[in-house]
């Protein structure tokens, strides 16, 4: 009996209010599937003896409460901006002298119920990089193996000198900021998706459309880089299920932790 086909019938001919799966073990995978597979309805999936609660992913905040976060992203970027204009200008001037090319790097990103808009951040990398890596990885299995792991490498030949202490520091995305300010972005939120992992993301993609990607989020202060993919994915669908306003703030309180430290950053 192919079990996934079948849910899939029933949940076209009645809306669910409530899923129950009684099964084996071995089968929590498929599970998982199955609930994916309604989550963006305002279902609600148990499963035992392994819960797997709540899987509504329907945005946790309300009309109301998405406006005050909204507000709330503005007022900081507004305020933090004096303060760090000051701080952009030397590093724009530290990127130009260690390199050549912008000081800004722009990048694709999947946000906000799909549409694609771009992410600014200090440049960190040398103008060739995705030549350099695709010839990296190619002549090092090791480093091709941390980076289907994780997305990223801990030497990484791309990066410059200014940009390896730009990202250790998390200054490189200082000018995320601007995108707070343009309404594609907010402070907390999950991974702003590159187009190239729409893949790797499944049937995660239209859970992760339902809200604005953010500058930190859970992920960040559970690990940041030594994580690995998944990891992230699941503490960003965390995030997503049970986000509240004073979530935020104490996710930007434990951010400057992480970042004062240097945790994961690499």
């Amino acid at each position: 009996m192919n079990i996934e086909s079948t849910q899939q019938k029933t949940y076209r001919r009645q809306p669910l209010q409530a899923a129950v799966a009684a099964l084996p073990r071995e089968y929590d995978f498929r599970v998982t599937r199955i609930a994916d597979g309604i989550s963006v309805s305002p279902t609600e999936t148990l499963h035992r003896p392994e819960p797997i609660a709540h899987l509504a992913f329907q945005p946790a905040l309300t009309p109301f409460q998405q406006i005050a976060k909204r507000a709330f992203d503005l007022a900081i970027a507004v305020l933090l901006m004096p303060i760090i204009l000051p701080l952009m200008a030397i590093i724009a001037i530290a990127i130009k002298i260690d390199s050549p090319g912008p000081i800004l790097f722009r990048q694709k990103r999947i946000g906000e119920k799909g549409k694609v808009f771009g992410m600014y951040k200090f440049r960190s990398m040398y103008h060739n990089s995705d030549d350099m890596l695709r010839h990296y990885l190619r002549e090092n299995p090791t480093a091709q193996h941390q980076w289907n792991t994780y997305r990223k490498l801990r030497q990484d030949p791309r990066v410059t000198t200014v940009g390896n202490f730009l990202r250790r520091t998390s200054l490189d995305e200082l000018p995320q900021l601007l995108n707070v300010l343009q309404g594609t972005m907010s402070l907390v939120g999950p991974r702003p998706i590159l187009p190239r992992e729409i893949e790797d993301y499944g049937h995660n993609l239209p859970i992760y459309e339902l809200v604005r990607p953010g500058i930190s989020g859970l992920w960040q202060i559970s690990g940041r880089n030594m994580l690995g993919f998944h990891e992230r994915v699941m503490l960003d669908m965390q995030y997503i299920r049970k986000q509240t306003l004073w979530s935020d703030c104490v996710i930007l309180v434990k951010t400057l932790g992480v970042v004062f430290r240097r945790q994961g950053a690499w």
